[in-house]
């Protein structure tokens, strides 16, 4: 092994027990301070200005995975859900590209297809930053799924916590995207009840 290749083995490493410490940390989170710090953390190794780099598979696979019944109301799965968003909806760096390593965003797409129906349960989070992100992920990568539209009209007769004005709001726009997508009508046309409190 040359010296430059044990270079880059132990930087991913590295990397890789970086990542499982602040995706661990993230999901479990319950305070502000926590989750900002642990999601700038893991932005760092896996996505910047939405361009994906190789640690994100890594990321998505332990984020969707680990999440249990104990972490369905935690402030922080709400933002690893928002950095799984950016990492599906970004592209390769170009140093990802110039390694070859094109299909890293497709690759974290076909993950979060694999664990819909957890992503469908995560929506039953009284938390309404844990909703939000759980149906923008499916919206994302399962838009023909019909039962999206039925999963939305049971959101918006909930009552959710938000943390932030815009969660609300955010909220409310994907919820009528949804439905109205199911009943052929453009974006915005029909609105739902109010999703939260």
């Amino acid at each position: 092994m040359t010296r430059d290749a044990r270079r880059e083995c132990a930087m991913r490493n590295r990397t890789q027990q970086a990542l499982g410490k602040w995706t661990d940390l993230l999901v479990r989170s319950r305070e502000e301070a926590d989750c900002l710090g642990a999601r700038n953390a893991i932005l760092g190794l896996v996505v910047t200005q939405g361009h994906v780099f190789g640690p994100a598979a890594e990321f998505v696979e332990a984020c969707l995975s680990t999440v249990t019944e104990a972490d369905l109301d935690n402030l922080g799965l709400g933002y690893a859900l928002d950095v799984v968003s950016e990492i599906v909806d970004g592209e390769p760096d170009q140093y990802e590209v110039a390694r070859g390593n094109t299909g890293i965003v497709s690759q974290c797409r076909d993950i979060v297809a694999r664990y819909s129906e957890k992503l469908k349960w995560m929506t039953t989070s009284r938390h309404g930053f844990v909703v939000l992100g759980a149906l923008e992920l499916l919206w994302s990568v399962t838009p023909g799924d019909a039962s999206l539209a039925s999963l939305a009209t049971d959101v918006s007769s909930r009552a959710l916590t938000q943390p932030y004005p815009g969660v609300r709001s955010g909220l409310n726009n994907l919820l009528s995207e949804i439905i109205g997508a199911d009943h052929g009508e453009s974006s915005g046309t029909r609105t739902p009840g109010q999703a939260g409190t």
